[in-house]
């Protein structure tokens, strides 16, 4: 085998690579539970000249139930970028450009490593490191600011290793991470990752003894500090990351740990992440007591901390094979050169009693691959733009001109606030942080589980209207539709395979309930007891 420099298979490889991962950020999106419709709307509302600093970014903006909540708009620069491009080429347009820039975060991390390498991986030991990291690489597909992170978080580790191999001045490493932190630190809640990033390297030369380099880390650290103080919250966003978990007061599945979403949606990508730690852990202890491999301490503190993070938040799966790759990359080449030296292929050759059984193993592989999905992308639900139908929902609501107060769940308050806003404001939306703890569990969960919580909030708000997804899996959810559909005070007047909405029966809605008003009987309730209490 020949080594890959920057050879044509080299090259073949990056393409290929590059158009097989957009192929699994190419889901049609769902705007109803997505956090993308309010990002355009808030990009929108800071370029309108009518937007308002002090409520574009200091306050809960889109919501009538919070409205003086402070919130800092912590993705605000994600939001205007969204909205510029969505003005110019609709949803098509940001979900190729989140395919886009994810691909090229892995791609250009990829072509970073074999470029720095010496000597150079074989083509072999690449194609092995890209198979182990790629459930993970692609495990989350929407469009969000956190791909600015996915993007920036490549880049500083390769400029990083090139500084760490004296293959970049330290000159042009400040001006390049300083100009994308500024990006950063405004575009998304990760922006401290390039603390983390500069920290393991940093320690890395503590350990090594590179003084000089140690100093300039050290310079480089601060500047980073400095620079993420150039945003609309100057320190109180510096130090957001550190506060944002204490006024959850909403569970979110993307930060829950690996264990509890294995126990609660059994899929394979959280097996194949316990199975993956677990052999990285024997390649450190053979790396500490056998030498059978040889790594940089800092890509070990990096994959420490992202394999810590990850497994109590698995959002951060996808910055996990992000970091593991340098050290897939070195196991990757250490089996190429074993199988080479040892010239398996006549070894089972010769021990023809062997090949039924190297034969069953393949097969027995290849089989898990296809049934798992992990590595193959989802060409079956391959879309540009939205899943089919979103847009049903807003022209009714806006055709029919419903009526506020809305009531809506937590899942699609993003969706109104794209569709509705400014004229209607959600009573919640998916950001947790932007809420009260307590509004969340005492006004918005404990109404869905308890009649008389929800007959006092009702009395409260005088809601006029409920608008639900109602594929909403929490506990309460479909108890609460049930209650709600058996309810005669409430009438349902639009359903479609995502949403249902309900108005009072009241006069405000006499001729909206005459024509429209769905009959219980369409509704069907299986497996469904009465057995909520009134407390």
């Amino acid at each position: 085998m020949q080594d890959l420099g920057w050879s044509r298979s080299f090259w073949f490889f990056l393409i290929s690579l590059f158009f097989y991962l957009i192929l699994f950020f190419l889901k049609p999106i769902n705007l109803f539970t997505a956090d993308l419709g309010r990002h355009i709307i808030n990009g929108r509302e800071i370029v309108s000249v009518l937007g308002h600093r002090s409520l574009v970014f200091d306050t809960n903006y889109f919501s009538y139930t919070q409205s003086d909540f402070p919130f800092l708009n912590h993705h605000w620069l994600f939001g205007v970028g969204a909205w510029l491009v969505y003005k110019t080429g609709g949803f098509v347009s940001l979900q190729l450009i989140n395919a886009v820039f994810k691909s090229i975060a892995v791609v250009v991390f990829m072509a970073g490593l074999v470029k720095l390498t010496k000597p150079k991986p074989k083509l072999t030991a690449l194609v092995l490191t890209t198979f182990l990291a790629l459930p993970l690489l692609t495990f989350r597909v929407e469009v969000r600011p956190e791909t600015l992170s996915f993007l920036f978080t490549s880049l500083v580790y390769i400029l990083l290793l090139a500084f760490w191999l004296d293959r970049l001045r330290w000159c042009w490493l400040v001006l390049i991470t300083l100009g994308l932190q500024l990006i950063w630190v405004n575009s998304h809640i990760f922006f401290f990752f390039s603390f983390v990033l500069v920290g393991a390297f940093w320690l890395a030369s503590v350990m090594f003894k590179f003084w000089l380099k140690t100093k300039q880390l050290t310079i480089l650290g601060a500047l980073l500090v400095g620079v993420s103080l150039v945003n609309p919250f100057s320190w109180r966003l510096l130090i957001f990351p550190t506060q944002i978990l204490e006024n959850y007061g909403y569970m979110i599945a993307e930060n829950q740990s690996v264990w509890f979403m294995l126990k609660r949606f059994h899929q394979p990508i959280y097996v194949y992440v316990l199975i993956l730690l677990v052999g990285l852990v024997f390649v450190l202890v053979s790396h500490l007591f056998f030498r059978w491999f040889r790594f940089y301490w800092y890509d070990w503190i990096l994959l420490v901390v992202f394999a810590g993070a990850s497994l109590r938040m698995n959002r951060l799966l996808p910055f996990l094979g992000l970091v593991s790759l340098p050290i897939f990359l070195v196991v990757g080449e250490r089996l190429v050169k074993v199988i080479e030296s040892r010239d398996l292929v006549t070894f089972f050759y010769k021990k023809l009693y062997l090949v039924p059984l190297i034969t069953v193993i393949g097969l027995g592989g290849i089989l898990v691959i296809l049934a798992s999905g992990l590595w193959l992308p989802p060409v079956s639900q391959l879309k540009l733009g939205l899943l089919p139908g979103s847009r049903a929902l807003i022209s009714f609501l806006v055709k029919e001109q419903v009526k506020g107060p809305i009531f809506n769940n937590y899942d699609i308050g993003s969706y109104l606030i794209y569709g509705l806003f400014p004229t209607q404001k959600v009573y919640v939306d998916n950001r947790p942080e932007a809420y009260p703890a307590d509004f969340l569990q005492s006004e918005y969960v404990r109404p869905q589980e308890s009649e008389a919580s929800w007959r006092q909030l009702e009395g409260r708000y005088h809601f006029q209207t409920i608008v639900f997804y109602r594929l909403d899996q929490t506990p309460w959810a479909q108890p609460f539709l049930i209650r709600r559909i058996k309810d005669k005070s409430w009438v349902p007047v639009y359903v479609d395979a995502y949403s249902l909405v309900l108005v009072k029966d009241s006069p405000e809605n006499q001729a909206l309930v005459e024509r429209l008003s769905l009959p219980e009987e369409m509704f069907e309730v299986k497996g469904y007891q009465e057995d909520y209490q009134d407390r």
